[in-house]
């Protein structure tokens, strides 16, 4: 089935987001690109997708009955108001990360797409690796587990360091972990921050630096007698070093993504993640 979808916000990410899409015709035919109105984003988009209709009038969008989906990634502080529009207007949605700094606001979002039938689904894109899933199998049935997660990598400097790296963290601790209960302590500067956290099924350390210029992001779990890590979809134990258990693809973690949304699949409880995101991200921002 081709669904037809509008893309809201067409900056940094958005542009990967039409990419993609624009890339998956047997599934999804863009309708509208709405943007700010950016001369840099209407000369991209002018150049490179001359064919698809493209404005600044987001009501457009809404009144359109023959589109199904919204995409939206715009900027954070305004996530809640287009969600909420969206849902209302009967459009299936996916908000980039994360859907809102506000728990309440969280969870009015999806008992909204929940009394409408509608899918509200966030884009979390890490939670998209197969490897990760795989680790999850052995977080989940450990009986001693720590984590440690360690980020470095250049730029992103335009958005506050919690609400555009940490939240990712934060989800995928959710996923490997389980429900989240306490900070035991945390740093947090302008580009680098530290965070430990006990969380369900054990300790959660998260170091970010942005201001690396190369980039690793790296997941150890000590679990048990066993250490596992896992960076560019490879997953190792200390048992084989040597070789892989487990090797996934990060190249299309957005296509595996949107392909999830538009075609309605459960992957995760977004409203958990969420909830929890926000409820954490509420206690770190003064």
């Amino acid at each position: 089935m081709i669904h037809k979808v509008a893309i809201i916000g067409a900056g940094r990410w958005g542009r990967n987001i039409v990419k993609v899409l624009a890339g998956l015709p047997e599934l999804s035919k863009i309708e509208a690109i709405v943007y700010s109105g950016n001369p840099d984003t209407k000369e991209f988009l002018a150049v490179n997708y001359p064919k698809i209709p493209r404005g600044t009038d987001v009501e457009k969008v809404l009144n359109d009955s023959s589109i199904t989906h919204v995409m939206i990634a715009t900027q954070i502080d305004t996530h809640y108001s287009l969600a909420k529009k969206c849902l209302v207007a009967g459009k299936h949605t996916f908000v980039e990360k994360p859907l809102c700094l506000e728990e309440s606001k969280a969870k009015e979002l999806h008992a909204l797409a929940l009394e409408k039938n509608l899918t509200l689904a966030t884009g979390y894109v890490y939670l998209f690796d197969d490897s990760l899933l795989q680790l999850r199998n052995y977080t989940k049935t450990g009986t001693s587990v720590s984590l440690k997660m360690k980020w470095e990598k250049w730029g992103t400097f335009d958005s506050l360091i919690i609400t555009n790296l940490l939240v990712h963290e934060l989800a995928i601790a959710h996923f490997l972990m389980g429900n989240f209960e306490k900070i035991t302590s945390s740093t947090i500067g302008e580009n680098q921050l530290s965070l430990l956290a006990q969380y369900q099924h054990g300790t959660v350390s998260i170091a970010i630096d942005r201001e690396k210029s190369d980039k690793k992001k790296i997941i150890t779990a000590v679990i048990d007698e066993a250490t596992y890590s896992l960076e560019n979809g490879e997953l190792k134990t200390s048992k084989a070093p040597t070789e892989p258990l487990f090797s996934s693809d990060t190249s299309r973690l957005l296509e595996y993504e949107l392909t999830s949304f538009l075609n309605d699949k459960e992957d995760y409880d977004w409203e958990v993640i969420d909830v929890e995101v926000a409820k954490i991200l509420d206690s770190l921002i003064i």
